[in-house]
């Protein structure tokens, strides 16, 4: 790896969060396994257990956690980091920030309750496929001066093999089949709309 290499594996790098997924949710298969074969892969995970009862209210509090690294932008969390450091109370600021974006978002947009997905496929793509993300959408979708992007997540990893980029797409249903149909439908509108596409790209290299 070159010099120029090493700067943006170390840029892309310093913007993830070393977050304890596994402590919540278990893998039965993970999507890299040999055993799935040719094809599209996936992988199954599960909320873990304590005796009969799954672990529900102990991951609600690790998501809204992570929503402090999912909401803010890198540099206004390190902007509150550095005032934190200097006075703890700063934290209650910090913390409101991410509430009035989940607030903001709700109330420009009544209809849609997905975040609760998108929190969740932040972590797995930051801890399952070690890809930081590169754009806060929370923040993206709460300017006034930014249109709603099509997708849910933009993350991405350097290494020898290039840049690798993530585009995530979050669906909460009721069923597995109800998921899939609804990813499907959204995955191929964001695939044949060729403005959509490119603004997305937009947004990975003004990064």
């Amino acid at each position: 790896m070159s010099a120029e290499d090493g700067k943006i594996h170390a840029a892309i790098a310093a913007l993830n969060n070393d977050l304890n997924l596994d402590a919540h949710l278990g893998c039965i298969v993970e999507f890299d396994d040999e055993r799935q074969g040719k094809g599209p892969r996936a992988s199954l995970l599960y909320l873990r257990f304590s005796e009969d009862r799954p672990n529900v209210e102990a991951f609600a509090a690790f998501l809204w956690a992570q929503c402090m690294y999912y909401a803010l932008p890198r540099k206004k969390r390190l902007k509150f980091l550095q005032r934190i450091n200097e006075d703890f109370s700063q934290v209650a600021l910090a913390n409101q920030a991410v509430r009035d974006a989940f607030i903001t978002f709700n109330r420009l947009h009544p209809s849609r309750a997905s975040e609760f997905g998108e929190v969740l496929a932040y972590c797995i793509a930051q801890k399952k496929l070690g890809a930081a993300q590169i754009a806060s959408k929370m923040a993206l979708k709460t300017s006034a001066n930014m249109p709603i992007h099509g997708l849910d997540g933009v993350h991405a990893i350097f290494d020898s093999n290039g840049l690798t980029v993530y585009f995530l797409e979050s669906k909460v249903a009721a069923s597995a089949n109800d998921g899939i149909r609804d990813y499907v439908s959204s995955s191929e509108s964001f695939i044949n709309n060729r403005v959509q596409y490119l603004r997305e790209y937009q947004l990975v290299f003004a990064t």
